[in-house]
């Protein structure tokens, strides 16, 4: 059983609970009398608006760094990860350089790795991330709705179901607290909304299954509906996507492009990343902190470090 609530950074066991981490902190913990370890990830030093992490967009503070030695003593030890934290490598918002070096580590260590956990969006989302082997994905990663109603969504979490030997998911149920019914009827209850498995009519919850569905959600306008319906915990913003099919394709890209780059490049627009460079480049000296940005004027770098 593994919970994920929106609001904090991770909540895996009452031996292993954190809210918004500091700047430096990361976790890792291998689950009793197992051999799954739990990874958490600090996720703001990936932030775009984390102006501490501009001078170097790559590895701020060395938590991709660490990420990879952790990883591969999960490797060498035979044990298997999951890995979790607030924000999403993947969104407008991440820094593009650190998306690119955190895909390249879930592709080169997709052996041990069975789950990635994010919240942050509010969406009942996933993420394809495709490996560099030719029509081979590396992994998934899941995007979850919060317990918040922001956003005009229906609180909402989520409970996993693993194998206990092989720690592989098997499926997943969605709660949701339906407000309207609580608000005009004075009645508060949780039910559960699908099953992935059910809901999909899919098989399994393996990697190349996720692949296929984003497919399906691009050119059935059934699936499309469903996965419509339930992105924005079946509110009115998910009513609204329901009747847009012609947002197929721009849907398609993001559950298929880990990295902005990559979402713009599906939709046919310009890379987000040399966008960010040029506005860190621009407003460094207003938003980087002084000492960092007087040192690299002295070294004459620019305020960005790819």
């Amino acid at each position: 059983f593994f919970f994920f609530k929106q609001k904090t950074a991770y909540e895996i066991s009452l031996g292993l609970v954190g809210s918004e981490m500091c700047i430096r902190d990361r976790y890792s913990q291998l689950h009793p009398n197992t051999r799954l370890r739990v990874i958490a990830l600090n996720s703001f030093v990936q932030d775009t608006l984390n102006s501490y992490i501009w001078s170097n967009s790559t590895d701020r503070y060395g938590q991709l760094a660490w990420l990879e030695k952790t990883l591969d003593l999960c490797e060498k030890n035979d044990e298997s990860a999951i890995i979790v934290g607030h924000f999403p490598p993947f969104t407008y918002a991440a820094m593009s350089m650190w998306s690119k070096r955190y895909n390249i580590l879930i592709d080169r260590y997709a052996n041990v790795i069975r789950g990635q956990f994010f919240g942050h969006t509010h969406q009942d989302s996933f993420q394809v991330i495709k490996s560099s082997k030719l029509n081979e994905v590396a992994g998934v990663a899941f995007e979850h709705s919060s317990l918040t109603s922001l956003g005009q969504l229906n609180p909402s979490f989520r409970k996993y179901e693993m194998d206990q030997k092989t720690y592989e998911l098997i499926d997943y149920i969605q709660f949701r607290f339906n407000l309207t019914k609580a608000n005009t009827q004075d009645i508060a209850e949780w039910k559960p909304s699908y099953r992935f498995k059910a809901y999909y009519n899919v098989e399994n919850m393996r990697d190349e299954t996720f692949s296929a569905l984003a497919e399906k959600i691009l050119v059935d306008d059934n699936y499309f509906r469903r996965y419509a319906k339930m992105v924005f915990a079946e509110g009115p913003r998910s009513i609204s996507l329901m009747r847009n099919t012609g947002a197929k394709k721009q849907t398609y890209c993001k559950l298929t492009s880990p990295e902005i780059d990559l979402y713009d490049k599906c939709i046919g627009g310009i890379p987000f990343s040399f966008s960010q460079g040029y506005l860190y480049f621009m407003l460094g000296k207003y938003f980087l902190p002084p000492w960092e940005y007087a040192m690299q004027q002295r070294q004459n770098l620019s305020p960005i470090h790819i």
